[in-house]
């Protein structure tokens, strides 16, 4: 299962040479500032988690915090603690290398060299399938590990110098953050032209059209091609066939809601006056 709307929030990445030179940080300065980023990386990472954690529904008494939604948002903070001690162990390591004219040069050609890769990387992403992708990143993680593991190893035994060190590792973060969004390209606020919300489904052509008004109501907890999404007239689009939508796309929906929404019985259905409950179909 990929990225797409529902899930999107659930996601939080700040990439593996970063990850590693947080990591190296703690080796390498152990001041105020790091054991600050540090507290908050614990606090994001144990909010995130939310009803995981036996000491969240606590929150819930607090003022004003308890009106806080979505868990995973707290991955905001744990992403900013890892960027910060990310850039203090890559200054770190930056100040300690030696530099001269050869590792200097050879740091111009690391540049070209990730660019063409990251410019590769932006053009794959809009023209390789979305499953490719997914496919990749069973293996992508292991090499963008491994290739931070030994430039961090080459950095703390002095074996390249400060060019060279940061031009792999700022090419590298690149490089590995745009093979990262590559799939949200596909499943997240996907966007098509007019034209091809003209054609009226079939489903909507199947349905009763001379009784009066009634409501359609779309099962909507799957992800589906932009095809089945139409025929099935998930959220919002209903109103651009001429029906009623009964689940419309809201923003930040109340629980009680949601739940009367997932729990509808027969009886439920024909109070709301829904006429069509619709389950996609991949085409």
């Amino acid at each position: 299962e990929g990225p797409f709307d529902p899930n999107i929030e659930f996601f939080g990445y700040a990439g593996l040479m970063p990850l590693g030179l947080a990591i190296t940080a703690l080796g390498l300065r152990r001041d105020r500032r790091v054991w600050f980023c540090v507290a908050i990386i614990l606090v994001a990472l144990s909010l995130a988690i939310g009803n995981y954690n036996p000491f969240y529904d606590l929150l819930y008494n607090v003022p004003i915090f308890n009106r806080f939604r979505v868990p995973a948002r707290f991955l905001l903070w744990f992403i900013f603690a890892i960027a910060f001690l990310a850039a203090l162990a890559l200054d770190e390591l930056a100040r300690k290398l030696e530099e001269d004219d050869r590792p200097r040069r050879a740091a111009t050609g690391i540049a070209i060299a990730f660019g063409i890769l990251i410019v590769a990387a932006f053009l794959a992403a809009y023209n390789l399938a979305w499953e490719f992708w997914l496919d990749a990143w069973h293996l992508l993680p292991y090499a963008f590990g491994g290739g931070a593991l030994l430039i961090l190893l080459a950095a703390r035994l002095r074996k390249i110098g400060s060019s060279v060190f940061l031009a792999l590792a700022l090419g590298l973060t690149v490089f590995d953050l745009t093979c990262f969004v590559a799939p949200f390209l596909f499943t997240t606020s996907r966007m098509v032209l007019p034209e091809a919300m003209s054609p009226i489904p079939r489903s909507v052509a199947a349905m009763e059209n001379t009784r009066e008004l009634y409501r359609v109501l779309a099962y909507r907890n799957i992800h589906t091609s932009d095809a089945a999404a139409r025929a099935s007239l998930q959220p919002t689009l209903p109103t651009v066939y001429g029906k009623e939508g009964f689940d419309n796309y809201i923003g930040l929906p109340l629980g009680r809601n949601n739940t009367y929404h997932e729990t509808m019985s027969p009886a439920m259905f024909n109070l709301a006056n829904i006429r069509y409950y619709l389950v996609p179909i991949e085409p």
